[in-house]
Order: structure tokens, then C-alpha cells, then sequence
């Protein structure tokens, strides 16, 4: 009993984490301007904060690259694996 118990928690939790593109892409967009250019919303941003904006960037792109996306360098944009 405490095994079945156990184990269902455990796939609750798993889905309560599951991989949404969607959010992750968006993220990384919303990121991207920091890394890049060293702006955030048009307003220049501190070197420190666009290495850390950089680091959420590479982040982002790991995990989107661990689930199936890839960088489209003539569209600019993350798409699904075929």
C-alpha cells in the first residue's frame, strides 16, 4: 500500500513539472534583448545583469534543446524536432 501511495505521488509530481514549450520560448525571448543588446523593455540594463540574462538564455536553450526544439537560424525562432 505505502508502494502504490509512493508511486502516485510521484506521477502527480512528474506532470506538476512537465515541459511547457510555449512559456520556455516566451522566457527565452523575453530574454534574449538582455543577452544581446544589453536591454531590457528599450532601457539599457547593467553588465551584470545582461551576463545574467545571458545565463537564463543558455539555460533556456538547453532545456528547449533537451525536449525536442532547435534554434531555426533563418527563421530566428525555436521549432519541434521533426
Amino acid at each position: 500500500m505505502r508502494t502504490l501511495l509512493v508511486a502516485s505521488l510521484a506521477v502527480w509530481s512528474f506532470s506538476a513539472f512537465a515541459f511547457d514549450a510555449t512559456k520556455t520560448i516566451d522566457s527565452y525571448n523575453e530574454a534574449r534583448p538582455g543577452c544581446r543588446q544589453a536591454e531590457m523593455n528599450g532601457q539599457p540594463i547593467s553588465t551584470q545583469e545582461a551576463d545574467r540574462q545571458c545565463k537564463i538564455l543558455a539555460r533556456l536553450g538547453e532545456e528547449l534543446k533537451a525536449n525536442g526544439y532547435y534554434w531555426n537560424d533563418s527563421e530566428q525562432e525555436w521549432a519541434a524536432c521533426r
